[in-house]
């Protein structure tokens, strides 16, 4: 019989973990927040705690505690349950494009109505770039697809973003804008034709305790235009505990 290695038991862990743990059910804030591939193959695990939208439009929050599974390889696959499972690859000039992929919950019953209709869960697909424009500002862009009750909806989102390097990790500061096809606005924010969806900021952290162990966390809040035209504040926050393993 052959003989499993623990890299390919973390993955296949990992992928079971990401399926059954979707990132996040919000409609927004899906630029990807991610360093480019190792040197060398890295797995960390741990914990964390959420606040996220219950349903697309973040009417309300749900909160919870999450196990938390990060797997990133030198040759650009990664499996997380933050980012959810793909490929990204550096390009000159410390750019990065990749593809990734994660599950969604889809709106909850009790938030259904004329202009919320049903959404299942969903898988959403997602093409990304990260472009360094100076050594602590990047320009990010997305495309995603498959949102919607039908799954024909995509958006596109652009934002700016940097980082500044601390004693011990970094701390970040972003804002971005969703452009959105008829489909997705129409079953998110009940209007029936292309248009811009949202703009959004967010602020992010790394800080590193020793040589194993790191808390990560991210603070996103978004405004997004529903049919009514009167703004709706939405927000999501994470905080994770994370120890590499060998």
């Amino acid at each position: 019989m052959r003989r499993v290695s623990a890299a390919h038991m973390a993955w296949l862990m990992g992928l079971l973990l990401v399926l059954w743990l979707p990132a996040s059910s919000h409609a927004w804030g899906t630029l990807a927040d991610m360093d480019a591939p190792p040197s060398a193959d890295r797995l960390s695990a741990g914990a964390g705690w959420m606040s996220l939208p219950r349903s697309p439009e973040g009417s309300h929050q749900r909160y919870g505690l999450m196990p938390a599974l990060g797997y990133f390889r030198q040759d650009g696959w990664f499996l997380s349950t933050q980012h959810g499972a793909g490929w990204q690859t550096p390009l000159p000039g410390e750019h990065v494009v990749g593809a990734r992929a994660w599950p969604q919950w889809g709106r909850a019953r009790q938030d259904e109505g004329t202009n919320a209709p049903r959404i299942g869960p969903r898988l959403q697909a997602q093409v990304f770039a990260n472009l360094q424009l100076h050594p602590a500002l990047w320009w990010q862009s997305a495309v995603s697809q498959g949102a919607g009750a039908q799954r024909h909806g995509w958006q596109a989102e652009s934002g700016i973003s940097t980082g500044l390097p601390t004693t011990s990790g970094w701390i970040g500061l972003g804002v971005a804008v969703t452009y959105a096809n008829a489909a997705f606005r129409r079953d998110y924010l009940g209007k029936a034709q292309d248009g811009w969806a949202d703009w959004s900021w967010r602020l992010g952290l790394s800080h590193r305790l020793d040589s194993l162990w790191r808390v990560e966390g991210q603070l996103l809040q978004a405004r997004t235009w529903p049919a009514d035209d009167r703004p709706h504040q939405s927000r999501r926050l994470t905080l994770t505990l994370l120890r590499e393993l060998p």
